[in-house]
């Protein structure tokens, strides 16, 4: 299947995302094509490459969003793509205590294990899949107490999200199904209302 879309090009190296196994890249006589499925397709990756013979492809470890080619003439090339930052949301900003929220993450990297902190306590790890999403619900009790609550997750990069358990609010069912962690007590973010000082003289 590597050769699909690639007509009589010559493939001189190969290269396979360590992040997300479908993606791959193909050193050619005619510059660097990318699959994002497999090699079931090809498309052309060689915007700013000024020799195209490509020999030798390496993607770096460390960051594997640098792709490195080398070229038949000894020139060196490095092609930095940059990745979707992670992202959270929760299905309700506020709820009664006893509420449970929904958490789901996206653009993490794909089919790891990340922290997850809620108001500097660590809660446990969640699975991403192999798109990079997860999901999780956290639990409350009744007893849980009123404040603000941040939910932090982390999988390399960090994203955020948080939510308020208010006495005025309604009770928020479960969601979606998944890894289900209990919030402890006592560690709520007290909210804090400050006086309003106008500082404007008469």
């Amino acid at each position: 299947m590597v050769n699909v879309n690639l007509g009589n090009l010559i493939v001189f190296d190969l290269a396979i995302d360590p992040e997300v196994p479908t993606t791959l890249y193909a050193g050619t006589n005619d510059g660097i094509y990318k699959s994002t499925n497999g090699g079931s397709s090809w498309d052309l990756f060689s915007a700013g490459l000024t020799a195209m013979k490509i020999s030798t492809l390496a993607i770096d470890p460390a960051i594997p969003t640098t792709l490195y080619a080398g070229t038949a003439t000894g020139g060196v090339f490095a092609a930095i793509q940059q990745n979707p930052y992670p992202a959270l949301a929760v299905d309700y900003t506020a709820g009664l205590p006893g509420s449970s929220f929904t958490i789901t993450g996206s653009n993490f990297p794909h089919n790891r294990m990340a922290t997850v902190v809620i108001n500097e306590n660590r809660l446990g790890v969640a699975p991403t899949d192999s798109t990079g999403n997860l999901v999780f619900s956290l639990k409350t009790y009744p007893t849980t107490a009123v404040g603000l609550y941040n939910v932090t997750v982390t999988c390399n990069l960090s994203a955020e999200t948080h939510f308020l358990l208010d006495l005025n609010s309604s009770e928020r069912q479960p969601g979606a199904t998944g890894i289900v962690f209990d919030v402890p007590d006592g560690i709520t973010y007290p909210r804090i209302f400050l006086p309003f000082v106008n500082t404007f003289a008469n």
